[in-house]
């Protein structure tokens, strides 16, 4: 008998096993086919949108954005900061703007 209830055992072992390795994999399929809307809320939460006030200096990330330039180039010429810092990348697109710009 208790040969049995030791089998027992190891077959309920073994189905709480794959009840969960079934879930992780249902839990993985979900994360990988929503990827991109839970992306783009967690990047929503980490955005700070506070109104622009003076600073010492204005410091532009530049990346695949060229939009960060222009935003930047126009809180520098409403007087917002004395100096703007911008970080180079190997993308050439950023300093077309910037010629654009005439900076």
């Amino acid at each position: 008998m208790r040969y049995r209830s030791f089998e027992s055992e190891k077959v309920k072992r073994r189905r709480h096993w794959k009840v969960a390795a079934i879930a992780m994999a249902v839990l993985l399929v979900f994360v990988f086919l929503f990827r991109e809307p839970l992306m783009v809320r967690a990047g929503q939460a980490l955005v700070a949108d506070d109104p622009p006030r003076e600073a010492d200096a204005i410091v532009v990330l530049m990346g695949s954005i060229p939009d960060r330039v222009v935003h930047g180039v126009d809180l520098y010429r409403q007087g917002y900061a004395d100096s703007l810092v911008m970080i180079r990348t190997r993308e050439y697109e950023d300093y077309e703007i910037m010629e654009e710009l005439q900076l």
